[in-house]
């Protein structure tokens, strides 16, 4: 997934007509990413550890994580604006964010990119990262922060594409889903849906940014 983006468009572009793929755009894309979570778990013995049950006490969980996504939220967005006024924005953001404003592909964003996005992400970066990496330090005492540090950092590195100057607002982002993820019981399901949330609420801001 890190590999250099043009060697991998030299080896692996297919072209049909004026339609490009590669997998310089494919291995950020849900699919992909779903190959990917699922082979790592079932080649480690995790795929036991999926948790796709709601967490007993979840109504109390979703007001509570409501008000912390709030205030993540605007505190997240505030440091991008600061990070993006000292460094500019990187021409891929002002890519994504043009091509969402269309009607047509916001909503299939909104409606079907975005949940499918949410439970692939949080399948590879929480249920196989952050436990995966919490195992092999386990005779650490600090062995579940660091998992938590270094699994936010490998979902931010994903997210590079967007300009190094986000680096920092997605390890927060990736700390706080394994906050959630962790205090729900390890809900997969839950964790999604606030990260399906807060994407849509970054989609809607940004429409109504711009």
């Amino acid at each position: 997934m890190f590999l250099s983006d043009r060697w991998i468009q030299a080896i692996t572009t297919i072209s049909w007509g004026r339609v490009e793929i590669s997998l310089t755009n494919l291995h950020s894309n849900p699919p992909c990413l779903a190959i990917i979570a699922v082979l790592l778990l079932w080649l480690n013995g995790g795929l036991g550890s999926l948790n796709f049950e709601w967490p007993a006490n979840w109504r109390r969980c979703l007001w509570q994580l409501a008000v912390v996504l709030v205030v993540a939220f605007l505190a997240t967005e505030i440091f991008a604006r600061v990070s993006h006024a000292l460094w500019g924005t990187a021409p891929e953001a002002n890519a994504i964010k043009t091509m969402i404003g269309h009607p047509q592909v916001r909503y299939l964003f909104a409606f079907l990119i975005f949940p499918i996005w949410a439970v692939v992400e949080e399948v590879l970066y929480r249920a196989y990262f952050l436990q995966r990496i919490e195992w092999l330090a386990r005779p650490w005492r600090y062995a579940l922060p660091l998992a938590m540090l270094i699994s936010s950092a490998i979902f931010a590195m994903r997210h590079l594409n967007y300009g190094v100057q986000e680096f920092p607002y997605y390890v927060f982002a990736g700390m706080m889903f394994s906050a959630i993820f962790l205090y729900t019981k390890r809900s997969i399901w839950f964790v999604s849906v606030i990260h399906y949330l807060k994407n849509t609420a970054l989609l809607v801001w940004l429409n109504l940014a711009g």
